[in-house]
């Protein structure tokens, strides 16, 4: 009896560790999307804090090359 009832579990764990690695994959991917999101926001931010330091540097070379 003992063998039959080990036989049973063994299948149930093997149909639960493919439900469990579907979700642990499923968990992966959102959080890839999430990080991807957020390089993507940082990498926005940069780019136009790049852009107005370096407007900020022209006008004040301007403003004393002018002089």
């Amino acid at each position: 009896m003992d063998d039959y009832y080990d036989k049973q579990e063994g299948n149930d764990s093997k149909s639960n560790k493919g439900k469990k690695m579907a979700n642990v994959k499923a968990a992966a991917s959102s959080g890839l999307d999430k990080a991807k999101s957020a390089a993507s926001v940082g990498a926005q931010k940069v780019k136009s804090g790049t852009s107005m330091s370096i407007s900020w540097i022209k006008n004040k070379c301007q403003k004393k090359s002018s002089k």
